[in-house]
């Protein structure tokens, strides 16, 4: 008789629940009331028969970013949630985070802001609210310019609109960031914008950039002019990514060439000095030239995606 009633009540809950039938239809399957029906599945719900589990990413993501915090030795993780597979959603999502994250920075501790270059740092400028907030910040870039004309590495113009944004001062560096040459670079390196640039980037309070695909999934990489040469000199090395023009291997071990270390932009010394670098990436390609990033102990804090974060902390 009890057996003959717990599986009445298992029929009760598998017609409500997993079947998705109203009480009513439950109630004339199974030659019964709706009453009873209502009586039968609280009681199922009382004998652990019934459980609800609620799963909040919100709850999951906050351990999830303690993990990647503990394990990379970050000052911050901070995750977008949600799977998404889209690249310019990916994007969209990290950027709004990031504006969270830089707000209070910017108006509180940072005087000095640096800039790089990049899809995720010209969306997360797009994103940027338009004069919410005031600050006295200085706003440069961290490399010279680029000839190439998209506008994600139109590097002067990201630093104008964003200093515009938050009532700060830009400060533009009017260098090609690839020379043509040796000759060109010895002249560039002699000029009063580059000792400037030079000054600049010894004192910097936040350094805001994305990271760079460089494994053999980085179809939608748009390299700058001169930046064939470097891949074919460290062609070699297993490079999986880079930060600011600087090209790692996926144990975060720098590499350096010619064409390289003839670059106007931070030196790598100065990068490492930074007070607080924030980076902004995701998407299942950059899984290896994420985690390649976070060994170089640059990054301070990563903001990233869900599915991203995942495979970091598995990794």
């Amino acid at each position: 008789m009890v057996d003959n009633y717990y599986e009445k009540l298992l029929r009760t809950a598998v017609l409500y629940y997993s079947e998705e039938l109203t009480q009513q239809e439950v109630a004339q399957r199974m030659g019964v009331s709706r009453q009873a029906v209502n009586k039968y599945l609280a009681e199922a719900k009382e004998k652990g028969i019934i459980e609800f589990k609620i799963n909040n990413p919100i709850e999951t993501n906050k351990k999830l970013e303690k993990y990647l915090r503990d394990k990379y030795k970050l000052k911050a993780a901070v995750i977008a949630s949600g799977h998404y597979y889209n690249e310019d959603v990916l994007r969209y999502l990290i950027a709004q985070k990031a504006v969270d994250v830089l707000k209070p920075l910017l108006i509180k501790e940072c005087r000095r802001v640096a800039l790089s270059w990049g899809r995720t740092v010209y969306a997360l400028i797009n994103q940027f609210p338009d004069k919410e907030i005031y600050s006295d910040s200085e706003i440069l870039p961290l490399f010279g310019t680029s000839d190439n004309t998209a506008p994600y590495f139109m590097i002067n113009e990201l630093v104008r609109v964003f200093a515009e944004k938050i009532h700060g001062t830009p400060r533009f560096i009017y260098l090609p960031v690839s020379p043509a040459d040796r000759e060109d670079y010895n002249h560039y390196i002699k000029t009063r914008a580059y000792t400037n640039a030079m000054d600049y980037w010894k004192n910097i309070d936040l350094a805001v950039i994305g990271i760079g695909d460089m494994t053999k999934n980085s179809s939608n990489r748009s390299p700058y002019p001169g930046e064939d040469l470097i891949w074919e000199e460290l062609g070699g090395c297993h490079i999986v990514g880079d930060i600011c023009a600087k090209y790692f291997d996926k144990g975060g071990r720098f590499f350096s060439c010619e064409h390289g270390d003839m670059l106007l932009s931070i030196p790598l010394e100065d990068l490492k000095n930074v007070k607080m670098v924030v980076a902004m990436a995701g998407g299942n390609s950059k899984v290896k030239s994420i985690k390649g990033a976070l060994l170089t102990n640059i990054i301070d804090v990563l903001i990233t995606d869900e599915q991203t974060a995942s495979y970091l902390a598995a990794s």
